[in-house]
């Protein structure tokens, strides 16, 4: 009976350890809120071309909201840092290559 209760034990907690490296195993803080109410923005995205960062908060053109690029930095991390930004709820996506998708980091 101990053996069996241990398996299952193992058999539980063995994929939770598996989460940890899943993106390049780097821990990589998104969205980090910043003292002054701004938010720095960033994904691991080696193989990008361009990456975009598309908000609610953003401008919009018509019914569309206009995207910022981000800044390629040197370890293939992407970053963006918006202006403050008033206290509430907001929504955002990526856009890699033209793919909308979420942030990995903050799924």
């Amino acid at each position: 009976m101990k053996n069996l209760l241990t398996f299952l034990l193992l058999a539980f907690l063995l994929p939770l350890s598996a989460q940890q490296s899943l993106f390049n195993a780097q821990e990589i803080i998104s969205p980090e809120i910043n003292a002054d109410r701004s938010v720095t923005f960033r994904v691991f995205a080696p193989h990008a071309q361009k990456v975009e960062l598309s908000g609610d908060w953003m401008p919009r053109e018509g019914w569309n909201i206009v995207p910022k690029i981000m800044t390629k930095e040197k370890d293939s991390l992407w970053t963006i840092t918006t202006p403050p930004l008033p206290s509430e709820l907001y929504s955002y996506n990526l856009i890699i290559d033209g793919v909308k998708t979420t942030d990995p980091n903050n799924v």
